[in-house]
């Protein structure tokens, strides 16, 4: 990242309301404006998402409320301000030359990442935001018109079954792959039933790339929480391999795979877990299988 992108980018984080904020804090934020009840039932909510009780939509609806003109999610988001920045880079840097861009952000969220991405690529590039959380789609619109976009669309779709004729060049998915209104809680079919609905979404993103187009998934790898930090490379180190595997079976190519790990909530160890790969037609002269 250049210290041009990186200033950049840090100036549209701030101008979007994302300073980095504690989790008390954000609580702090939600009591002062809308009282202990609701307080209570946003935490509750949480646990109730994180417990797979509740689907994404329902969780969703709440986190969209806005506190002070930002919304719940987000001010949740910026507590990891610098991983917002590391995003923005990585995303930046792979639509960043010169050759016009149809982007697809699945996961879309409040647009925070496909705002920005159609602000810097204006003339160049068009950009797709889909969401199944109406509020999100809403919110996101609403940054967009903020600074008068006119390469940006954003719609309620489902990635299972998306309402896109279009191809793209550039389709990438951050924190959303992993979630559903799905229940995984099954401790013999749920895992299955995870690896499962996790390659039809890769399947259905794999299927919306032209030829040379490339997918990126970003998501949080979460170790057992009584983790050692020594236990920690081998631990993502599988994580890796697991996400390559689920690569490889959409015959992607020119895979690459990172982890940065770090701390979350309550000191636990996490990693945020990067990967990317390219559409090549099986009859292509350039068309390489991985072993």
């Amino acid at each position: 990242m250049t210290n041009n992108l990186n200033k950049i980018i840090r100036k549209y984080i701030y101008s979007e309301g994302m300073a980095e904020r504690t989790v008390p804090e954000v609580y702090s934020m939600v009591r002062q404006d809308s009282g202990e009840e609701f307080a209570h039932r946003l935490s509750d909510t949480i646990q109730a998402y994180r417990d797979r009780e509740i689907g994404s939509k329902e969780f969703y609806e709440v986190v969209a409320k806005k506190i002070n003109g930002i919304s719940i999610f987000d001010l949740f988001k910026s507590r990891n301000k610098e991983q917002n920045i590391r995003n923005l880079a990585a995303l930046a840097d792979r639509v960043n030359s010169g050759k016009p861009f149809r982007i697809l952000d699945v996961g879309c969220g409040t647009g925070l990442e496909a705002v920005f991405l159609a602000k810097n690529l204006g003339d160049n590039g068009m950009v797709t935001g889909i969401d199944n959380s109406p509020r999100m789609v809403e919110i996101a619109a609403e940054r967009a018109k903020k600074y008068g976009l006119k390469n940006i669309e954003f719609s309620v779709d489902d990635i299972h079954n998306p309402k896109l004729s279009n191809k793209f060049n550039f389709v990438y998915s951050l924190n959303s792959i992993t979630e559903g209104e799905e229940d995984y809680s099954d401790p013999f079919q749920g895992e299955a039933a995870y690896n499962y609905d996790l390659s039809c979404k890769l399947d259905t993103m794999s299927g919306l790339l032209e030829e040379n187009g490339e997918l990126v998934v970003g998501l949080t790898a979460h170790p057992p929480f009584n983790a050692r930090p020594e236990d920690l490379k081998d631990i993502f180190e599988t994580e890796k391999l697991i996400w390559l595997r689920l690569f490889k079976a959409q015959k992607l190519v020119d895979l690459d795979c990172s982890i940065i790990p770090h701390k979350g909530l309550n000191e636990n160890y996490r990693g945020y877990l990067v990967i990317s790969g390219k559409k090549k037609l099986i009859n292509s002269p350039s068309f390489s299988p991985l072993s």
